[in-house]
């Protein structure tokens, strides 16, 4: 049984204060809905109320003044058999029956919904979100017709002026991407109800929603709360979310392909469809849209799977391909795109650099700066603009200098806008002098530290708590091959970006960072010779060798599974193992180092949103990073994988500063 609104309702007229008091009061509220908050989804109707599980109708309380609350729902779901009548249940006879009624409506749940439910109940239970999410299953009919003339699976609201809505489409898989109810119907859909300017009628009823909402012990953000028409944004934002963007056989198609084929009659950006649909010409997305640039329509896609998503953000880009449609003249020819498109983590994170350009981070005649040989428009003209304020540029190249550290790609800082190394510096050099501060980091990755120590690698005068570009004071990895084992600093040899030396009673443990932003591999064998060469056996030989000055580092490894496995001649494999390695010896010679560490922990920073690094399937090993690399160790526990803004989260208040900072330039 489906619960329609009735045509031409209004969602949050006709529900009194005592049926919101009595509904609080009552087990619906107290048993099902405040004790199932990862379950339940309360839908704010007319004259009722709906309780959503999966986004489908379990039950609808309507309104009346009697605390003596009824439930109407379908008999199917206590008795399981279709069709179903409409019964009514009291309070207690529901919790009674809550989980034979959940059982039954699984029997009728489909993907689609459930990954509906967990996109809204995930944004809405995390506080950092950027939106919030105000209604599911939202329909609307005019006139004498039991048309929906709108509809909109979820509809969310951004928690900062100007307040922008969000009326969005989800779809999961391939499934439903053609035929009458299918993309191009949702693309006509948004389009009617975006020319018919129906906006404004809109925004009335998602303010009843929220104020009921918020009548009913639905908890809402209090920047949400306060909010007046006027100040909402003048038009929505449309989008199209497809989650599970896989294909079900190794020779199938991506629902983003597939999408593609029925949207357009020829390639639109990089959708890598590679058939499209006869039918496009005369029912595809030109043939509603035309050329109206004024509708612009998002298409997100993500290979996020049930049952855990892992999205809390419901529409932050750092999860998902985002995807534009090109404009095209009155003859439907292409022209160029409206945004670009992008498709992987570093093309996210150009347009966060371009959001920080419109927020006067920096400036956009900044832009142009040498990348090579060339001007590049990714690159600042004036590399000390890189750095965020809180960083005192000239001690940082200070530090540098003093201490003999090579600049990546030069003998100064790079003007590149998604440099790791700038990110690096940019997270952690604020704060390497502050105890506090980074005994909070240490804590982060092992709660059981009790302080940090200031780091002897660097010169008098430039020491502090974390250190970069470390090198070992001598080489103990083979690495060096004129006569020398003097190791420079971020040059030519194993280095780690930053380290802490942290303690716990007399252990000192030493925590060695890799610092990751937009970096992906490609299936480079490092151990492979190239052409005329052998420097694929030098490098074999350095970690594994036995007629070298420190042999058999891998085979002798008190972490790494002694077999030297082709997955360490692997990026980011291949770093990985020359880091475990370098950590190793450092505790072994600790008697000679500058850094005296009785332990290790092994930190690998890497953002989120780079699902190429995270999530690729390594041909090494047929798995993701994670499981590629945990798999080679031997203790997990000295492995942790952490993204910036979650290690950076145990920062108190006094950074707080700094924390905006880092989350308009590299978090959002």
């Amino acid at each position: 049984m489906v619960f329609n609104d009735r045509q031409d309702s209004f969602r949050g007229a006709h529900l009194s204060k005592p049926f919101c008091d009595n509904f609080k009061a009552s087990k619906f509220y107290t048993e099902i809905y405040c004790k199932h908050p990862y379950e339940i989804i309360i839908g704010v109707r007319d004259g009722y109320i709906n309780l959503y599980y999966n986004c489908a109708s379990l039950a609808k309380i309507s309104n009346t003044d009697s605390k003596n609350l009824k439930a109407e729902i379908s008999s199917f779901y206590l008795d399981g058999k279709s069709p179903g009548h409409s019964i009514k249940i009291s309070a207690d006879e529901f919790v009674e029956k809550y989980y034979t009624i959940k059982h039954n409506s699984d029997k009728k749940n489909k993907p689609e919904k459930e990954a509906q439910e967990r996109l809204f109940i995930d944004n809405n239970n995390n506080p950092d979100s950027k939106w919030f999410c105000i209604d599911v299953e939202y329909t609307k009919s005019f006139a004498d017709t039991r048309q929906e003339d709108w509809r909109f699976d979820i509809i969310a609201i951004k928690k900062e002026a100007p307040f922008t809505v969000a009326l969005i489409e989800l779809k999961y898989g391939n499934g439903a991407l053609g035929g009458k109810s299918g993309i191009t119907k949702h693309i006509a859909d948004f389009y009617g109800f975006h020319k018919k300017r129906s906006f404004e009628l809109l925004k009335r009823e998602l303010l009843a929603i929220i104020k009921m909402s918020n009548k009913l012990g639905v908890t809402i953000p209090e920047c949400i709360q306060k909010i007046k028409l006027e100040d909402i944004d003048k038009q929505p934002a449309f989008y199209i979310i497809t989650l599970n963007n896989k294909k079900e056989k190794d020779n199938g198609t991506l629902p983003m392909a597939t999408m593609a084929g029925y949207l357009f009659e020829k390639a639109n950006g990089d959708w890598e469809a590679s058939r499209y649909s006869k039918n496009a010409g005369t029912h595809g997305y030109y043939a509603i849209v035309g050329n109206d640039t004024s509708f612009k329509p998002v298409f997100l896609f993500s290979e996020s799977t049930l049952p855990h998503l892992g999205i809390n953000d419901i529409l932050d880009e750092k999860y998902y391909i985002k995807k534009m449609v090109l404009e095209a003249d009155d003859n439907s020819r292409l022209l160029t795109p409206i945004v670009k498109s992008v498709d992987n983590h570093k093309m996210n994170s150009y347009q966060r650099q371009q959001s920080a350009i419109q927020q006067k981070y920096f400036l956009a005649s900044e832009l142009g700066g040498i990348y090579g040989k060339a001007s590049c428009p990714d690159v600042l003209k004036d590399s000390r603009k890189n750095f965020i304020k809180e960083v005192d540029y000239d001690d940082v190249i200070n530090y540098f200098n003093v201490n003999g550290i090579t600049w990546w790609h030069g003998t100064k800082p790079t003007g590149h806008i998604l440099s790791s190394q700038i990110s690096c510096i940019n997270h952690l050099y604020p704060i390497r002098n502050n105890y506090n501060a980074v005994v909070s980091l240490a804590k982060r990755i092992n709660p059981e530290i009790e302080g940090v120590e200031i780091l002897n690698n660097d010169k008098p005068g430039t020491r502090g708590y974390i250190s970069f570009e470390v090198v070992s004071d001598t080489d103990h990895l083979n690495e060096k091959k004129n006569g020398s084992n003097k190791m420079k600093r971020g040059n030519h040899c194993t280095s780690v970006d930053a380290v802490i030396l942290a303690k716990k009673g007399q252990i000192r443990t030493l925590i060695v960072i890799e610092w990751k932003y937009v970096e992906h591999y490609d299936n480079t064998d490092y151990s492979k010779n190239k052409k005329g060469k052998r420097d694929g056996d030098s490098r074999v030989n350095c970690y594994s060798g036995i007629d070298v000055e420190n042999p058999c580092l891998i085979q002798n490894s008190n972490q790494l599974l002694n077999e030297v496995s082709p997955i360490y001649f692997y990026n980011p494999f291949y770093q990985l193992m020359r880091q475990t390695l370098w950590a190793e010896q450092m505790i072994r010679y600790r008697d000679s180092e500058s850094i005296k560490a009785d332990d290790y922990i092994h930190v690998h920073v890497v953002p989120e949103g780079n699902k190429q690094l995270l999530d690729k399937r390594y041909k090494c090993s047929g798995m993701n990073m994670k499981e590629t690399w945990e798999k080679q160790l031997k203790n997990h526990m000295k492995y942790l994988l952490i993204s910036p803004k979650s290690l950076l989260s145990a920062l108190s208040d006094e950074f707080k500063e700094l924390k905006e900072a880092l989350d308009r330039r590299y978090w959002r």
